[in-house]
């Protein structure tokens, strides 16, 4: 049940479900309904809203297999721990417990559900589908989803809920800070929240630059079964770079300012690539298909004919990527040793090294902010991203490395869609 407060904040007002008598309430959802019918009462006229909500809405909630571990699943049904086996499980797989309890694949899933339950409230309501409305459910989501985990994280999760793959700069915290502190007192209205997240509002300084992998260039990812609580890591992290600022003779200043480089120019040598595939494709890819039969640690000693000037640039573009690649994983090291933060912990340290002996892989590591529950391998040619998928399907007994279907999304982002052109999405709303 809802209810339209004096301050014009909606109001949830749980009912007892007899279905589901241990259901406990999710902070991440309520957040997200609760302000954001807020911001549209706000933006529209309130007769209007209240007719529409008036008829009841109900929504219906499903992630995609890969956010969640599908290992219990697939051990009910006797079926391995490979790419094969999560092909043949029906969409939308159950996760049999309530949401708290269930096994992450820090993939995001929290920031993908609060954009798409934003998104879809507006669309619903307001029959928006321009650019603004975009801008608009980025905004307000980046407020609910920092709500919901008590502080202004990075904003990436969001942002690429939003925007699809891209380069990333985060808003300022400043933008946030007093909607923030007045929605934890109780004393924030929903004209303030339209203020802030409004895409008029010209205060958001967020950057997202569209990015993807050149071609030929495969990502593969993998749940470790172990999820890490990311607001945990991040915190601890923070902290150790305010309190130890300089500790082993390195500035923790220094270290941030060298991984941030570091990443930028990995960043800049994907786009290089993507060049070198658009102007010199067949010069490209006869490279590739050299360096994808050999370790990437072995691509220096490729000969290659000095007057052959555009094959050696790819070449030492892939090379460099690979020492790029390598240095930011010896930061993240050095960092989690100093930070006491399980950013790479040791053990996946032994997997993403035996990875990166499979020829074609050059990069492999932990995304996001680290920790036990996700790695990710980019390799040259497809045929080294299968080969990826053996040595973990023998890592340990078998049962560490569960290979996710999750591939680089093209044209990601939030959009409308209708629900028959989502795979399986149909048959689950049928039955509600």
């Amino acid at each position: 049940m809802v209810n339209l407060e004096n301050n014009g904040i909606i109001q949830l007002i749980p009912t007892r479900n007899c279905n589901f008598p241990d259901q406990k309430s999710n902070r991440y959802v309520e957040t997200a309904i609760t302000f954001t019918l807020s911001t549209i009462a706000a933006s529209s006229l309130l007769d209007e809203f209240r007719e529409k909500l008036g008829f009841g809405i109900k929504i219906v909630i499903v992630g995609h297999n890969d956010f969640y571990s599908q290992r219990e699943e697939l051990l009910k049904l006797n079926l391995p721990l490979i790419s094969a086996s999560l092909s043949s499980l029906p969409y939308f797989c159950s996760t049999h417990t309530n949401i708290s309890e269930v096994h992450k694949t820090g993939l995001g899933s929290s920031a993908a559900m609060i954009t798409s339950l934003v998104g879809s409230l507006i669309s619903y309501f307001c029959n928006s589908t321009s650019r603004n409305y975009t801008t608009t459910v980025h905004n307000l989501s980046q407020f609910c989803h920092c709500l919901a985990q008590g502080k202004i994280g990075s904003g990436f999760d969001i942002s690429s809920a939003c925007f699809g793959s891209h380069e990333y700069k985060r808003f300022d915290p400043s933008i946030l800070d007093p909607l923030m502190a007045k929605a934890e007192s109780g004393t924030i209205t929903c004209q303030e929240v339209l203020t802030v997240v409004d895409s008029t509002n010209k205060s958001w300084d967020n950057v997202f630059i569209p990015s993807k992998l050149p071609p030929g260039i495969f990502m593969r990812l993998a749940d470790i079964d172990a999820g890490s609580s990311t607001p945990k890591l991040v915190s601890k992290v923070l902290t150790w770079r305010k309190t130890k600022p300089n500790e082993d003779g390195l500035s923790a200043k220094k270290l941030w300012l060298e991984l941030d480089f570091q990443n930028r120019t990995f960043i800049s040598l994907l786009r290089k690539l993507s060049g070198f595939s658009q102007n010199h494709q067949l010069t490209y890819d006869q490279v590739l298909s050299v360096c994808s039969k050999m370790k990437a640690k072995d691509w220096t000693s490729i000969q290659i004919d000095i007057m052959k000037v555009t094959a050696r640039s790819i070449l030492e573009t892939l090379i460099a990527l690979h020492n790029a690649f390598q240095f930011v994983r010896k930061l993240l090291r050095k960092m989690s040793l100093l930070a006491d933060v399980p950013i790479e912990p040791i053990e996946q340290t032994e997997l993403l090294d035996s990875c990166q002996e499979i020829p074609g892989v050059f990069a492999a590591g932990v995304p996001g902010a680290g920790g036990f529950d996700a790695i990710v391998c980019l390799t040259v040619g497809e045929e080294s991203s299968v080969k990826v998928e053996e040595v973990w399907k023998n890592w340990g007994d078998g049962s560490i490395v569960g290979p996710l279907l999750a591939r680089e999304s093209k044209d990601g982002g939030v959009k409308i869609v209708n629900a028959e052109d989502i795979d399986g999405l149909k048959n689950i709303l049928d039955k509600f």
